[in-house]
């Protein structure tokens, strides 16, 4: 019990890591939370700082969902429960960050994506190939994010992967789209706004 309290712990943390606003406040010398969109996620960085800047952060971000998870194998001795938590946590970290009183953060994709690599390679890479072939053709990169995380966890029941795994990638989805909740709206209402469009 105390293992798994300290890997959520852990994974929370290492998710709550602003890696964006870090790099805003580098690059640009801005607040990342009141420019743009005001998400600290790697979309609104690519906006406001540009494209190199904005995708260091966002690789910084899938990274914070891989290095929970190798973390949590090479820490615990246990079963495979333990970095399905983590996974959960660090994604939770992520949206609602330690370092902003849980109040702010980003969507998760990115996050998300990290430990989808991590558990299944294939599936998520193909998953990923998928959706940015969506998001060039329709310039909507939360329609591509959205595919994406719909597509894993229909790419590991076809896979046959565990029902726990299943279950966890469910979670992880359903709170990438409870978090872009907005970008819904504005998808059916056809007011999202596309690459190369102004803030």
């Amino acid at each position: 019990m105390l293992n798994k309290v300290l890997i959520i712990m852990l994974a929370y943390v290492i998710g709550s890591i602003p890696f964006t606003f870090m790099m805003a406040k580098i690059k640009g010398k801005v607040d990342l939370s009141r420019v743009g969109s005001g998400n600290l996620g790697g979309t609104n960085a690519i906006r406001v700082l540009g494209w190199v800047p904005g995708m260091i952060a966002g690789l910084l971000d899938i990274a914070k969902g891989v290095i929970a998870l190798w973390l949590t194998d090479l820490l615990i001795d246990g079963p495979e429960q333990n970095r399905l938590l983590a996974a959960i946590a660090v994604t939770v970290g992520h949206n609602w960050s330690l370092f902003f009183g849980g109040k702010k953060g980003g969507k998760g994709i990115s996050t998300t994506m990290g430990s989808f690599l991590y558990l299944n390679p294939l599936v998520t890479v193909i998953s990923i190939a998928v959706a940015l072939e969506i998001v060039f053709l329709s310039r909507l990169v939360s329609l591509g994010s959205l595919v994406l995380v719909t597509l894993v966890p229909l790419g590991l029941i076809v896979s046959g992967e565990d029902r726990f795994t299943i279950v966890v990638s469910l979670v992880l989805s359903v709170t990438a789209f409870y978090r872009h909740r907005q970008n819904i709206r504005r998808l059916r209402a056809g007011e999202e706004r596309r690459i190369g469009e102004q803030v």
